[in-house]
């Protein structure tokens, strides 16, 4: 999932301090949180928004290409 925010800082310190998420990849404008042992994610984006909002999610679904 990604969020942007309008206080990168303060959200990182939010969801380190309720979760313990650890950093996963601090890139430039997006810090990225690890979520448990899997590939899942929370990224963290700044912008010039003033309406903080998920800007994108995805889904992992087993066995996708199943033909059932």
């Amino acid at each position: 999932m990604t969020i942007s925010v309008s206080d990168p800082a303060a959200s990182l310190e939010w969801y380190q301090g309720l979760f313990g998420l650890p950093i996963a990849a601090p890139q430039a404008n997006t810090i990225v949180l690890q979520v448990g042992e899997g590939p899942q994610f929370i990224a963290i984006g700044g912008g010039s928004s003033d309406n903080p909002r998920i800007t994108h999610y995805c889904f992992q679904m087993d066995n996708f290409d199943d033909p059932k």
